[in-house]
């Protein structure tokens, strides 16, 4: 975990100092064990440090080869170091030294541009390179570690949150009226930020700037026509946990002590078996203890799972109740940010990293991902039904519905006669019949002027996978939604203190995932049954068995609650911008505050919509118009000295 930052005068004029300083200290909380700027000319690039890795330990960065003409200020952890020590020797190229940032150099002197496909890790990086008089920008295949930027007329500026470029006063805080429309209905976009002066690089993609040009592209994405085969299910298992087990080993590197958050589910029982597996084979030095939330109002206990499989791994627990924060903490981290607030969701394991990182833990691992690659898709029933499979295809009907699988006879209808048509001609069809997925809340004039309903449905070029399964998973897992909860849980763990690392996100476990036959994501109405399987002798059977979650929407309502008799639903600025229709939003806080009173489980379904409501309605006071209104004073201010 680091903080990185870095400016490039387009213009050749020499950068003034304080501002790279200025933009540093508003990433200082992502590494607080060392902070410092390169400068040359037009460039300079910051780092600020969290040692997650022995290498780490006392690592300078910006790492810079004079001789070379090479700077480079790293974010991340590279996973595949043996191999690729092996290509420079070959290459007769030396890192220099053994950190990840030196790797990572190494890695774009060997294989220049195309070095981002070479690495396995979690990481975005900039290298300044000046015998090419060009910035080279990259972020890892998942995007797990953040990077933003501005591109002005005179400057380009990067950074791994957003208030740093804020902090710059070539950036505005004017609102991207194109994002606010889909923060109100779908985030879709993987560019665009709320800011219109701040975008954010795709994840697979690098970025090279120079004085005269900005190119983007794509390094890398995933092979649509691998499969993986095999005769028997049992070796399925032994390559999942071979990868998963590698997968692991690589986030374990750490200088300090490691966590796992555990909540009792497959996949996070799963991360710490392999871990408790890889210590008691001596493959790794230390011991991983479990970290779990409990006691979370509204929400299902998850104790005895979490207690029988720390029992089965023979490891330390500790439990540490939710946080449900109230508004006001809310606003103030909108302010803090220079952003939306994070989610009650997001924010129910503050207390847990601030108590793991009080007690020396500085990495914790996850299970997120694993849903993503093993729970399935629904369209794999539209699947069967075009290759003439029905009696499959009745078999998978017959095992959901024993399964409770939501939507029933209707939803089937809908994945046989809707989804095997193309994207484009679905895209005519709703906006023929009027159903533009646009919500009620949102000004049909605002969505016009932005063209919403495009933003919506983005046609964008996807790989040709065999089958209509893949192609949603691999869609749904590029998403805006998924990229901008990643960014959140990256930065909510850094203002703790703290790295989260994701053992399915491995590029690895990825491609597994992807190139294995669908009914061994979902069999028999199981979920994540080639997980199941590979796992059955390191989970508990309970846990192996368990097939449901706990719903958390019940932590929306007290920050909801108070949002309504706050008055942020009413005369809101939002509305006041001409960009939601606020009788319609206090309805619909009433019929679900209602239907919550009364125990209907539905409220949960507006809750998550009410909430980016009064997020934006947050944003845009504490931010947009209290910092701009700031800035005016500033400004005049300095005319009048």
């Amino acid at each position: 975990m680091s903080g990185i930052i870095g400016l490039f005068s387009l213009n050749g004029r020499p950068i003034d100092r304080s501002l790279p300083a200025r933009m540093l200290a508003a990433v200082r909380h992502r590494g607080p064990d060392d902070a410092r700027v390169w400068q040359d000319g037009p460039v300079a690039l910051g780092h600020c440090l969290l040692e997650t890795t022995p290498e780490s330990a006392g690592e300078v960065q910006p790492h810079h080869l004079v001789h070379e003409g090479l700077c480079i200020t790293f974010d991340g952890r590279i996973d595949n170091r043996e191999d690729l020590l092996e290509h420079f020797d070959r290459a007769r190229f030396a890192p220099g030294d053994d950190s990840d940032a030196a790797f990572a150099l190494c890695a774009y002197r060997c294989w220049g541009e195309d070095c981002g496909a070479r690495l396995l890790g979690d990481f975005a990086f900039a290298i300044w390179d000046a015998r090419r008089r060009q910035l080279f920008c990259v972020r890892d295949v998942l995007g797990i570690k953040p990077f933003y930027y501005h591109r002005g007329p005179n400057v380009f500026l990067f950074a791994s949150e957003p208030q740093a470029l804020l902090a710059h006063p070539a950036v505005s805080r004017r609102p991207n009226e194109g994002m606010v429309g889909e923060y109100l209905s779908v985030i879709t976009s993987v560019e665009d930020t709320l800011f219109a002066d701040i975008q954010r690089l795709p994840r697979a993609s690098r970025l090279v700037v120079s004085a005269d040009r900005c190119r983007i592209d794509t390094y890398w994405d995933i092979d649509a026509t691998r499969e993986i085969r095999y005769k028997t299910t049992a070796e399925y298992g032994e390559h999942l946990r071979a990868v998963l087990r590698e997968a692991v080993r690589a986030r374990l590197r750490s200088g300090s002590r490691v966590g796992v958050m555990l909540s009792g589910g497959v996949d996070s029982s799963s991360v710490l078996a392999m871990a408790a597996s890889l210590r008691a084979a001596g493959e790794v030095p230390a011991a991983c203890d479990a970290w779990s939330m409990v006691a979370i109002g509204g929400v299902e206990d998850e104790t005895p799972f979490i207690d029988q499989v720390v029992a089965r791994n023979g490891c330390c627990s500790h439990k540490v109740p939710g946080e449900v924060w109230a508004l006001s903490q809310y606003r103030s981290a909108a302010r803090s940010r220079g952003d939306v607030p994070p989610t009650p969701t997001g924010r129910l394991a503050s207390s847990l990293k601030r108590r793991a990182q009080e007690s020396g833990v500085r990495v914790l691992l996850t299970g997120l991902w694993g849903d993503e690659w093993f729970s399935g898709s629904q369209d794999y029933s539209a699947d069967l039904f075009l290759g003439l499979k029905w009696a499959a295809l009745a078999r998978r009907v017959r095992c959901e519905s024993r399964f409770q699988e939501p939507g029933g006879f209707g939803l089937l209808l809908k994945t046989l006669a809707w989804r095997p048509l193309p994207r484009m001609v679905r895209k005519r069809v709703k906006m023929a019949i009027g159903r533009d997925c646009i919500p009620p809340w949102v000004r049909p004039d605002f969505a016009s002027r932005i063209a919403l309903a495009d933003r919506l449905y983005p046609v964008d070029r996807e790989p040709a996978f065999p089958t209509l399964a893949q192609a949603t998973i691999h869609r749904e897992t590029q998403s805006g939604l998924i990229t901008l909860g990643m960014e959140e849980e990256d930065r909510t763990a850094a203002e703790f203190g703290v790295e989260t690392r994701h053992p399915f996100a491995d590029r690895r476990v990825m491609e597994f995932g992807m190139a294995i036959p669908e009914d061994l994501r979902r069999h028999d109405g199981v979920r994540k049954f080639v997980l199941r399987e590979a796992m059955r002798e390191y989970l508990p059977d309970a846990v192996g068995r368990r097939m449901t979650s706990p719903d958390a929407s019940s932590v929306f309502m007290t920050p909801l609650n108070e949002v309504a008799t706050d008055g942020l639903l009413h005369a809101p600025a939002i509305e006041h911008a001409g960009w939601t229709d606020g009788a319609v939003a206090r309805r619909l806080y009433d019929s679900m505050a209602l239907r919550y009173a009364n125990g209907d489980d539905t409220y949960g379904r507006d809750a998550r919509p009410l909430w980016m409501i009064a997020a934006l309605e947050m944003w845009m006071r504490d931010v947009v118009t209290l910092r701009s209104a700031e800035e005016d004073v500033c400004e005049e201010m300095t005319i009048s000295a």
